[in-house]
């Protein structure tokens, strides 16, 4: 079976992905977006993930579906709000004259303060 397939089960219902991996790799990267709202964003997605799990497991098929589809959704969400972090973050470092500029402050701060 590959990655992504769906599972046949007993009664002819297709098995939906619970997202559960996209889940936990969104909620670690997660942590680098701004106020880390893409790691309680993705803590979200893995309790939806958990309940497609759950309702898959007890015959609602439809409503696994539609959580694992929000788990999707969230994820996305999640790695656009990282990707706009990143190109912030580079812009404000670029802003102020490069790394070596920021690094030379630093060390500057640090000699008038010990």
């Amino acid at each position: 079976m590959e990655i992504g397939e769906q599972k046949q089960v007993q009664n002819n219902e297709i098995k939906p992905k619970n997202n559960m991996g996209l889940a936990v790799i969104a909620t670690i990267i997660g942590v680098y977006s701004f106020l880390f709202l893409g790691f309680f964003l993705g803590l979200v997605a893995v309790g939806f993930a958990k309940r497609s799990k759950y309702k898959s497991m007890h015959g609602d098929y439809a409503g696994a579906v539609s959580a694992a589809n929000k788990v999707k959704r969230l994820s996305y969400i999640i790695f656009i709000l990282v990707l706009i972090a990143v190109i912030y973050t580079v812009y404000v470092i670029n802003k102020e004259g490069g790394i070596n500029v920021i690094m030379e402050k630093l060390q500057e701060q640090n000699a008038i303060n010990a």
